[in-house]
């Protein structure tokens, strides 16, 4: 690096005028400090001062403070006094609160756990009862049931005995009863064979006063057809045939004849049917205290030349109440009538009362042994 003017480096004049700067401003420092040593002083001093005056003020202030805060801290204290004494009777309380509750609780539990084993001892002592009471009637069943088979064994051996005994008895009651039933019907049966001997007596006695009846009947219309002529027809009961009022079954050729319905009028008169005489009253005709109401038609015309005792009753026909043929010419026929016979089966003819064998039950006789009734095993 060239110098500047004269031929000096650069460097050194930098350096020269550094030093002649320091040298000038030290030189300045200098003077300048003089100048302002006293200035300094005095406002050092018045700094200190004032510095001595702050801290007296601060510390008579900390000082201050410092009395507060120990008052305050006095205070504190017996504040945390308090606080700790106030907490330890509060924890105290509290120890006793849980202390109480606990020993209620375990006080609970011991109730709990006696009244649980009372409960377990009655339970025990009544399953104990009741094992004995199911015991003592378990026996006692037995034993009820052991009477009453026995009781129902000694009843079934009185009942067999009694019935056995009554079996007899009826089976010879019943063996009498069907001694006299056999003598009964025995009994019935010679009345059965007398009735109906009498009935065939009565009929074959009917049949021979029939004949009679018509054997003068046919002499009455022979001595009238020869001295008049044959006279007009009337009515033939013997044309009838009406079914038989008999309650028995009997077959038989006759037939009853049923005339007009019969009203009971006066007393009946002792003359007999053969001479009995009528009075005309109107339409009503009478004999022997009976009223006769005649209904029909009639089949020819008739006159009163026939009978003195026949009257003509209108509305219905020409009647003849007399039944007289002995002395009557009573519905006179062209041709002679046939005998009038009563033809009776015997063997037909039956008791009243009697049961066709037929409808008899089967007689079903008791079996000598008595059955024995099934026993309820218990």
């Amino acid at each position: 690096m060239t110098g500047v003017g004269g031929g000096v480096p650069f460097g050194d004049f930098l350096r020269e005028v550094g030093h002649g700067i320091d040298t000038h401003t030290s030189r300045m420092r200098e003077d300048i400090l003089l100048l302002l040593s006293p200035y300094i002083g005095e406002q050092l001093r018045l700094m200190r001062e004032s510095l001595r005056a702050e801290a007296e003020r601060r510390e008579q202030v900390l000082m201050d403070e410092k009395r507060e805060i120990e008052a305050s801290l006095i205070v504190a204290e017996e504040n945390i006094q308090k606080q700790k004494k106030l907490v330890q009777a509060l924890a105290l309380t509290l120890g006793d609160a849980h202390k109480r509750l606990w020993w209620r609780r375990r006080f609970r539990d011991w109730l709990d756990w006696i009244l649980k084993k009372r409960q377990q001892r009655q339970l025990c002592r009544t399953m104990i009862q009741t094992g004995n009471v199911m015991r003592k009637y378990h026996f006692y069943v037995q034993w009820r049931l052991f009477a009453a088979s026995r009781r129902q064994r000694k009843h079934a051996l009185a009942e067999e005995s009694r019935w056995s005994r009554r079996e007899a008895e009826l089976l010879a009651e019943a063996e009498a009863l069907k001694g006299i039933v056999e003598e009964e019907r025995r009994r019935s049966d010679g009345l059965e064979e007398k009735m109906k001997a009498a009935f065939v007596r009565g009929v074959c006695a009917l049949n021979k006063e029939a004949v009679q009846v018509l054997r003068g009947a046919q002499t009455v219309e022979e001595e009238v057809e020869e001295s008049k002529g044959v006279p007009p027809r009337l009515y033939d009961a013997r044309t009838v045939r009406l079914p038989s009022a008999r309650t028995s079954h009997t077959p038989s050729t006759t037939a009853r004849f049923e005339g007009p319905p019969i009203q009971k009028t006066t007393t009946a008169t002792t003359a007999p049917a053969a001479t009995a005489t009528i009075t005309p009253i109107g339409p009503v005709c009478s004999q022997e205290g009976y009223s006769y109401q005649y209904t029909g038609v009639p089949q020819q015309a008739s006159s009163q030349a026939t009978c003195p005792v026949h009257h003509f009753c209108p509305p219905g026909p020409p009647c003849h109440v007399c039944y007289a043929p002995d002395t009557c010419a009573y519905n006179v026929r062209s041709s002679p009538h046939q005998p009038f016979v009563v033809s009776v089966d015997p063997s037909a003819v039956r008791s009243y009362g009697d049961t066709p064998a037929s409808q008899r039950p089967p007689h079903v006789a008791r079996r000598p042994g008595r059955t024995e009734r099934p026993r309820v095993s218990r």
